[in-house]
């Protein structure tokens, strides 16, 4: 899919909502009850294709093996993503994308690493497997609730070659319900090669905010899942989406509470829009590096490395002081894989940049994918030079 040559997009989202306005139970597995009920959802897509929608947004989101658990149905995620996948492609015509839908794992230790990376990398990269089989056109994972979570489900979408959109759960002060932040997650998750970022919002101009400070830093579109709880007029929404389009969003999910009219309004905002019109600044420092909570503006001229760190089980003690008495980027020095997951578990306590130093390969790379964040790599040590920056290419970092 060439993304730029669809931009502005429209993408209908929400369709469990409207399955449940049509009488499928609360308490069902969305997946099996539509399996089931197949009439239902083609009425539905019937419906959103009236609106004039460039995409649909499938109702996989919860169909890993954690939340189908719930059902008993952990062993059928790839019959119940790929079959729901191939229903949808069948019931709609030709040109209007099907995005195959990931989305929290909403697991409460996600921020403090107590659920390893592995274990969640896993749990998407098997429901990817299935989505991707299946002839999906994008992969949008949905309702992230942590950059440490993002990561992991990002890392497996790319292993297909398929472009990956991200929207994560944020208020309007555009922090996540476990404390990552949406300017350090973008850095960090546009840096990984994703197609798409943005985040859940409500039509109130305390979100257009947040859209006009990312759209300084963004490389890819941004993404506005637009939710509403209340009744809005067609002019209502209008406004807004014209003010998103000002602000840099290119790509637009009718998320919970959006109606049907509410949509083909959009429809008629977005293509009466200029999107050439929109010139932004865009910022243009040297080095931008990141964690869960911060972003990290500076200059190649002007940076400063503390002595190195050893890591160790509980590293809190070196790394309160190091945030009391320093104010450049920590050395974190890696000489095994259970230094880089040392780190990373400790590695919410840090409120400073970081840059990874290591005589070995292995450490290096485990450093760089557990981290939660866009690192440095230290170039002075004995690893070559065009190795290194392959991993800095892999894992969106600096070699400095």
């Amino acid at each position: 899919m060439d993304i730029p040559e669809r931009l502005p997009m429209l993408l209908g989202g929400a369709l469990e909502e409207g399955l449940k306005l049509k009488g499928m139970p609360q308490e069902e597995c969305t997946e099996e009850w539509v399996l089931r009920n197949s009439l239902v959802y083609e009425e539905i897509l019937n419906e959103y294709m009236d609106t004039g929608v460039d995409g649909i947004c499938v109702p996989t989101e919860r169909s890993n093996s954690e939340n189908l658990k719930h059902f008993n149905l952990e062993n059928h995620v790839k019959r119940l993503n790929y079959d729901l996948i191939m229903l949808t492609k069948d019931s709609l015509p030709n040109g209007v994308l099907v995005a195959g839908c990931l989305s929290s794992l909403n697991k409460d230790d996600i921020k403090f690493c107590k659920t390893e990376f592995f274990e969640m990398f896993y749990i998407f990269l098997d429901q990817a497997t299935a989505l991707a089989n299946a002839g999906i056109d994008f992969f949008l994972i949905e309702n992230m609730i942590s950059l440490f979570e993002a990561r992991a489900a990002v890392f497996a979408c790319k292993r297909f070659g398929i472009p990956v959109f991200v929207t994560m759960s944020a208020n309007e002060h555009g922090v996540t319900s476990l404390g990552s932040e949406l300017l350090p997650s973008l850095i960090c998750l546009q840096e990984l090669g994703i197609s798409g970022f943005g985040f859940n919002c409500e039509p109130d101009l305390r979100y257009i905010e947040l859209f006009e400070n990312l759209s300084h830093y963004s490389k890819v579109p941004l993404i506005a899942k637009i939710n509403s709880s209340l009744e809005g007029s067609e002019s209502d929404i209008s406004e807004f989406t014209e003010l998103l389009l000002k602000n840099g969003v290119e790509i637009i999910e009718c998320g919970k509470g959006i109606e049907l009219n509410q949509i083909k309004e959009i429809r008629r905002c977005i293509d009466k829009f200029d999107l050439h019109m929109v010139n932004l600044e865009k910022y243009n420092g040297q080095i931008v590096l990141a964690n869960d909570n911060n972003a990290y503006l500076l200059s190649s001229e002007s940076i400063e490395l503390s002595e190195p760190i050893r890591c160790s089980v509980d590293m809190s003690s070196e790394i309160f002081e190091m945030n009391e008495s320093f104010t450049g980027v920590v050395t974190v020095e890696l000489l095994n894989y259970d230094d880089a997951m040392f780190f990373c578990r400790n590695a919410h306590m840090l409120t400073l940049p970081v840059i990874f130093k290591s005589e070995s390969k292995i450490a290096l790379e485990s450093g760089l994918l557990l981290f939660s964040g866009r690192a440095m790599i230290d170039s002075d040590c004995s690893l070559d030079r065009e190795e290194l920056e392959k991993l800095a290419g892999k894992y969106g970092a600096i070699v400095y």
